[in-house]
């Protein structure tokens, strides 16, 4: 005899199973769609990225570049919600990286992996996946403006625009680094009347020589840290001798670095350029014109005014782009920087964009910024006098 099935008993059971994996999909899948939610990148003033490394900070990058903002925003966007939950301030692991973004409402986010598995984390929100090329991306944000030290930070933040802020001028006066033998005894603010000035006393220890480069550069940071500062005095005090004064002027700044010097108070990597200028040595420069990424040929440069002022022009510029392929540019002209003492070399390389904007870009792999057409064509000009000066030798 056949045997009797219990119908009501499987369409239960069948029931059951679908309303099990309705609820499956809806929570789990559902959960797998949602995306962090992130504000616009015209909203966002301010990006840093702090690494850790078996729980100690291996530094802290700062980055209010609009490509740089993108670039975070588009591999923060690249998510998927877990069912996980964030429950601590920040991830319970050695390594990570902490991303915080500066906007209209602050937010703080980790990204780490687990077992080749990357995620991001904002605590108490949520935790996404996220995939190895946007973890890729960040890594190379952080890489790539990690050469602007805290100290350049510190120093941009602390800006001002009138020297008779005196909290202001004391603060960086304490960020400076002084000569080894030199000691901060007190400063001074000369305001009176149409003065604009700041006078620091400093104390010699006995015995000591002590060099006047690092003075030199702070007198430049001053004048690009403080907006309407004009005069600056550093008083060494000999304790035994007549005190030794040394006077800096804002025309010896801007002449020294070819250009008004406030334009390096625009961002802290300007700052860290500042930081890194040298003093004691005018770089030598040489141009070539390259075709496909070839040298066609090359001249060293006589004068170097054009082309400081084409390398300023895009240095005050906060807005860059990844650079291209030189190889691909069908012709570019390069400018080589050289300072032999310090045995230091940069290339930059000037071209047109399809749209015609002229743009200079840093090295090889480097960022491009809009470069003025004028000066563009200051340096197409120079080129044919350079080769017709070449052809009459």
């Amino acid at each position: 005899m056949a045997n009797k099935i219990n119908t009501p008993v499987i369409t239960l059971f069948v029931v059951v199973i679908i309303a099990v994996a309705a609820v499956a999909l809806t929570f789990g899948g559902a959960a797998r769609k949602v995306p962090v939610p992130l504000p616009q990148s015209s909203e966002v003033t301010n990006i840093t990225i702090e690494q850790i490394n078996e729980g100690e900070s291996s530094g802290t990058i700062h980055t209010s570049r609009k490509a740089d903002v993108k670039a975070v925003l588009n591999a923060l966007t690249n998510t998927d919600k877990t069912l996980q939950e964030s429950v601590n301030d920040a991830p319970n692991r050695n390594d990570y990286f902490q991303i915080n973004i500066e906007s209209t409402s602050d937010r703080r986010f980790y990204l780490y992996n687990d077992n080749e598995k990357y995620y991001i984390e904002e605590p108490y929100v949520g935790i996404y996946k996220t995939t190895r090329e946007a973890s890729t991306a960040i890594v190379k944000i952080y890489t790539a403006n990690s050469s602007v030290s805290t100290n350049a930070q510190e120093l941009w933040e602390s800006r001002t625009l009138y020297v008779g802020d005196s909290s202001a001028v004391g603060k960086l006066l304490g960020l400076l680094s002084l000569p080894s033998g030199l000691l901060h005894e007190r400063f001074e603010l000369r305001t009176a009347g149409n003065e604009r000035g700041v006078e620091w006393v400093l104390i010699e220890e006995d015995n000591t020589s002590y060099s006047l480069q690092q003075l030199d550069k702070n007198a430049l940071l001053l004048f690009a840290l403080i907006d309407n500062l004009e005069d600056f005095y550093v008083t060494i005090d000999n304790l035994s001798d007549d005190d030794t004064v040394y006077h800096y002027t804002r025309q010896q700044a801007d002449e020294l670095v070819g250009s008004d010097v406030r334009k390096y108070a625009e961002s802290p990597e300007h700052i860290q350029i500042l930081i890194n200028f040298s003093i004691t040595e005018t770089p030598l420069y040489s141009m070539a014109k390259l075709e496909n990424g070839k040298i066609i040929s090359e001249y060293t440069l006589e004068s170097n005014e054009l082309a400081d002022t084409v390398i300023m022009d895009v240095m005050v510029k906060s807005a860059a782009w990844d650079g291209v392929d030189i190889s691909t540019l069908k012709e570019c002209f390069r400018i080589n920087q050289t300072f032999p003492k310090a045995n230091e070399s940069h290339d930059y390389y000037a071209y047109l964009l399809e749209d015609g904007r002229a743009v200079l870009q840093s090295g090889k792999d480097g960022w491009y910024s809009i470069l003025s057409q004028e000066l563009y064509s200051e340096l197409v000009e120079l080129w044919k006098n350079l080769m017709a000066g070449g052809l009459n030798e």
